[in-house]
């Protein structure tokens, strides 16, 4: 017998001990990225700066992406206005 299943034996027998009858959790599957349009990272750059400057120079990251938002109403491609799953957060807010 391996070490290896001597161990997992081991770890077996605590688990009944302890009432964890369950197997451990199975890792989560990835998620495949999608390959639609993004808006690059320097378009994303100059309409932060063009923000901070609409909102006096200085905002929480909130407003900014609150006024990027309206200035890229409209004009945000297919990949950016993906949501994440986990936090329902924009692909472009999050690039941002």
């Amino acid at each position: 017998m391996k070490l290896a299943d001597e161990y997992q034996n081991i770890l077996a027998d605590l688990r009944e001990q302890l009432g964890q009858t369950t197997s451990p959790a199975e890792p989560k599957a990835k998620r495949k990225r999608s390959h639609a349009a993004k808006t690059e990272s320097k378009v994303l750059r100059e309409h932060i700066i063009r923000a901070l400057k609409t909102l006096g120079g200085r905002a929480r990251v909130a407003d900014v992406i609150e006024e990027m938002g309206r200035q890229l109403e409209g004009k945000l491609l297919p990949g950016d206005i993906e949501r994440y799953a986990s936090t329902g957060q924009y692909i472009w807010q999050n690039s941002a």
